[in-house]
């Protein structure tokens, strides 16, 4: 596993990375770690259905954690809704799987900085098309089940980011990875190590028949 986080931490230009057991056990430890009860998060509404259920019915009532959904490319929209000392995060895709909607994450970064909020951004979608970190991005999370994997047969997930975040994650005490526990399996991580090499020959023919079918 820790070969896999090697790789893809390297793959998304970050310090640290940590692959989980799930793309949604991802989405849930990185916000648990960043948003205290009583706290608030913005994030995009074209964000995947699941993680929309999770910041809009569960985070409210089990944590006491409230969510603002914004359209993401209004920047107005986005900046009235951060609330100073309150919002820790702010969530979206890079590009919104299904809809398409491209983030503007230069922008939407300089927000974040400017208001003190952390930028996590979903780069299942726009994986080798954008590179959230390069563009300001704080945190980056996929599912591991979709493009990384290839064949739709396992699920797993991964948080890359700086590597105080993700040891931080780790903390015996306070670490949202360590006392969820949502690890990887080992035999999953070696049969994902080994898909790596190839996912950039599988994305270009990706694009190749898209462009085909358009």
């Amino acid at each position: 596993m820790l070969n896999l986080s090697r790789q893809m931490a390297a793959l998304e230009g970050t310090k640290a990375a940590y692959c989980t057991s799930s793309g949604m056990s991802t989405i849930s430890s990185i916000l648990l770690q960043l948003v205290n009860s009583g706290e608030h998060i913005v994030a995009s509404r074209t964000v995947y259905g699941g993680t929309h259920a999770l910041m809009s019915h569960f985070f409210p009532r089990a944590c006491n954690i409230t969510t603002t959904f914004v359209d993401i490319n209004d920047m107005d929209m986005v900046k009235n809704a951060i609330e100073a000392g309150k919002t820790k995060v702010l969530y979206f895709e890079g590009m919104s799987n299904l809809t398409l909607i491209v983030a503007n994450i230069p922008k939407l970064s300089r927000i974040g900085y400017e208001k003190g909020v952390k930028i996590v951004v979903d780069n299942i979608f726009s994986l080798m098309v954008l590179s959230p970190v390069k563009l300001g991005a704080d945190v980056v999370v996929h599912s591991i089940s979709k493009f990384i994997s290839g064949g739709v047969d396992i699920i797993a997930g991964v948080v890359c980011g700086p590597a105080n975040l993700v040891n931080s994650m780790m903390d015996l005490h306070k670490g949202s990875l360590m006392l969820l526990g949502p690890t990887m399996n080992v035999n999953v991580a070696f049969e994902l190590f080994e898909r790596i090499p190839h996912l950039g020959l599988r994305m270009k023919e990706h694009y190749h028949r898209a462009m085909v079918y358009a």
